[in-house]
């Protein structure tokens, strides 16, 4: 994993952990794969916790961090669906949610925070 800091003055400060990716190898072609992240919403927020693995299989969303971490499900509203007290776990949704978010919360309080999984049925 990677993590790419620009702090240019006068330029956005980007931060971005890149699975998979030397971000020192990458070089150039880096910001390709920056901006196609965001614009397909595949990126999170952080405040230092880490998401190891966030997937979709069906209407289930399953979401892992780094261990010392608890998990929350977020639906529109900021209504909470569902907390673990563990690093890994899933929420199946039902259809009424709008959206489903993750929160990860660090025993020492930092936090990551996915992009909102749209709910629809069809």
């Amino acid at each position: 994993m990677g993590v790419l800091k620009s702090e240019s003055r006068n330029r956005l400060i980007v931060e971005i952990s890149a699975p998979g990716v030397d971000v020192e190898q990458a070089g150039s072609g880096l910001e390709k794969i920056v901006l196609s992240s965001l614009r397909r919403g595949a990126f999170v927020a952080s405040s230092g916790a880490e998401f190891t693995r966030l997937t979709v299989a069906g209407s289930t969303i399953t979401a892992e961090a780094t261990p010392g971490t608890s998990l929350r499900f977020i639906g529109r509203g900021g209504r909470l669906l569902r907390a673990v007290s563990t690093n890994l776990g899933s929420y199946r949704a039902t259809g009424i949610e709008g959206y489903v978010r993750v929160e990860a919360i660090r025993d020492d309080g930092a936090r990551a925070w996915s992009q909102p999984f749209f709910i629809s049925w069809r």
